[in-house]
């Protein structure tokens, strides 16, 4: 019997697991994007005024993961887009507030 007959490798299987790999990619980046301003927020010494630019990377790091679920549930390349755009706009972000509060 061959392998393909089995099932194990089917295209439906291979693109179950890319979606699965794609929204734990996006979800993850964003989860990391929501802890790095949660930390903003609680560091010690940090201005008010940062501590309040802090909320941007929890709110896009939030939006991220419910785009990462919702284009996995769905299997919509458009909520995947966004969840990646969230995720590129959420770092640099990041890296701008960064650098502005140092």
């Amino acid at each position: 019997m061959l392998m393909n007959d089995m099932g194990d490798n089917s295209r439906a299987q291979v693109w179950d697991r890319i979606w699965n790999r794609m929204a734990m990619l996006a979800g993850g980046i964003g989860g990391l994007l929501a802890f790095a301003g949660i930390a903003a927020l609680v560091a010690p010494g940090v201005p008010a005024g940062a501590r309040l630019a802090g909320l941007a990377p929890v709110a896009v790091g939030g939006l991220a993961i419910l785009f990462a679920v919702r284009a996995h549930r769905a299997r919509s390349r458009k909520l995947m887009a966004c969840a990646f755009a969230c995720v590129l706009g959420g770092g640099a972000l990041t890296a701008i507030l960064q650098s502005a509060t140092a």
